[in-house]
């Protein structure tokens, strides 16, 4: 089986979305699965200095990610952009998992999932807009909000797990 994940961050980063992300790939890979990452170029941390994991690898030409608001916004949507593009030209995956970050990669893994046919798995650390509204960065009934919460909602339904808190791995490669 063929898996592809989505996250802007992975090996040798130190971003602990890319960390988990590598544990799991090494572990899907020993398991006989044939796993594939697209992933950004700029680092969010430091090189955490292992082994590279034995998986195809896409790096997504990006912008930095700066810590202002414009540079990371910047970051986020040359990243989307340059997934969706690598997503819909690479071997076609079994399933595509989009992790956390950026915000409303599940929404490259929808179409993903309609173009190339393959199960979408969201695999949720960060929940947002809910998170940036409860640290007072984003306002519960504005504008911003509003629409990434319906943007989000959209590509949930399709994704298997949606309504659950929990969906152990073995589920994505049945």
């Amino acid at each position: 089986m063929r898996i592809l994940f989505l996250n802007q961050f992975f090996w040798p980063d130190t971003a602990a979305t890319g960390q988990l992300l590598s544990d799991v790939a090494d572990h899907l890979v020993s398991s006989g699965e044939t796993v594939d990452v697209i992933c950004g170029s700029a680092p969010y941390g430091g090189s955490n200095g292992s082994p590279h994991p034995l998986v195809g690898v896409t790096r997504v030409a990006t912008s930095s990610y700066a810590g202002n608001p414009a540079g990371r916004i910047a970051s986020y949507l040359t990243f989307l952009i340059g997934a969706l593009w690598h997503g819909i030209r690479c071997p076609a995956p079994d399933v595509v998992v989009t992790l956390t970050t950026p915000p409303l990669i599940s929404l490259v893994g929808l179409a993903i999932q309609k173009l190339r046919g393959a199960r979408h798995v969201i695999w949720e650390m960060d929940v947002y807009p809910d998170i940036a509204v409860d640290l007072g960065v984003l306002e519960r009934n504005g504008l911003p909000a509003q629409t990434a919460s319906g943007v989000k909602c959209n590509a949930r339904p399709s994704s298997p797990g949606s309504n659950s808190t929990r969906m152990p791995v073995k589920s994505w490669t049945r």
